[in-house]
């Protein structure tokens, strides 16, 4: 369908003057609902340039390059039409908010005039692949935007979105998103996000998701449409410094231990090396051997052996008689 100039008549509440024509009447209307006509070419929408909130969804609009005809408008709806691209909002220089879940489109870009933009609706993509994003359109409107939606979007990543600093509630809910590195980079520039939907990612399904979310950031307060209490934030925030104090050390003492052992000479050619090497010349007899000095020699060899076994007793007891002793009671 085609939009018509009776059409447009039909479907605003403001009023038409008794002397006014009506392209006189269309160059004054502010807003216009033409939401669910089946419509595919805005046709006499370009009359209407002082609009000011243009409804436009649930028609089968191809593309929305048309809108740049109403540099006035404030609020633009064109959710759930065929749209591909996001285009003719360069001269839209005022709009706070922009509906565009349930179309096709492949990239979050075309943004970057639109620096007063508050409220971003785009989930629900028709899309084979995961949405791209324009990092200087997200740039633009990091300063004004305080709600985005980009639910079931296949995602795979969200740190571009750590930009958006006055951010208050963000969706991103439906993707593919599975780190919590990522969620914690964009609740580190996220900063003042208040409510934020995560579920049926695949992170979501891991263990203690909601527990790991909840101490990223402390202005969340609603988490997956469920209320974030404060004395469980505290409660999480407190075990979590407990465990980063065990870790830490933890990891101390592994290193004062490591270095202990390098001193002692555990590492390499170490107490344990040279006792295998002592205790192979001693029991092989050979060059070096103290079995052949005879037995004052032999003894001293004993007791030698006995401290690189690491024995605190000056004589080893066996059969409750002394070692030397045994010797001369066999000579």
């Amino acid at each position: 369908m085609k939009v018509t100039q009776e059409l447009i008549l039909g479907s605003t509440k403001q009023k038409r003057g008794k002397e006014e024509s009506k392209e006189q009447f269309l160059l004054r209307l502010t807003h216009v609902n033409l939401e669910g006509k089946g419509i595919a070419d805005p046709g006499a929408l370009r009359h209407c340039r002082n609009l000011l909130n243009l409804y436009l969804y649930d028609n089968q609009l191809p593309s929305m390059s048309f809108v740049s005809f109403a540099p006035q408008l404030t609020h633009l709806y064109l959710q759930n039409n065929r749209i591909e691209k996001i285009e003719g909002l360069e001269t839209l220089v005022k709009l706070q908010k922009l509906y565009l879940d349930r179309n096709h489109i492949s990239r979050l870009e075309g943004l970057r005039r639109n620096t007063q933009l508050e409220e971003l609706r785009i989930s629900k993509q028709s899309i084979p692949n995961e949405m791209e994003v324009d990092d200087e359109s997200l740039m633009a409107i990091s300063n004004s935007l305080s709600v985005l939606h980009c639910a079931g979007n296949k995602l795979r990543h969200a740190a571009s979105f750590a930009i958006l600093g006055r951010l208050r509630h963000l969706d991103l809910s439906g993707n593919l998103l599975e780190e919590f590195s990522d969620i914690r980079m964009v609740l580190s520039g996220c900063f003042a996000v208040e409510e934020l939907s995560l579920h049926s990612n695949p992170l979501a399904k891991r263990m203690k998701y909601r527990e790991k979310v909840i101490v990223m950031s402390s202005s969340l307060s609603q988490l997956d449409g469920k209320e974030i209490l404060a004395s469980q934030r505290e409660f999480l925030v407190r075990l979590e410094e407990k465990k980063d104090r065990e870790r830490r050390g933890h990891k101390s003492f592994n290193s004062v231990e490591a270095s202990r052992r390098s001193d002692m000479g555990m590492e390499g050619g170490g107490v344990g090396s040279h006792r295998t090497s002592f205790a192979n010349n001693y029991n092989s007899g050979g060059a070096g051997s103290t079995l052949s000095k005879g037995p004052r020699r032999r003894d001293s060899a004993d007791r030698m052996a006995r401290q690189a076994r690491g024995s605190s007793d000056d004589l080893f007891m066996v059969d409750a008689v002394p070692l030397d002793v045994q010797h001369h009671q066999r000579r």
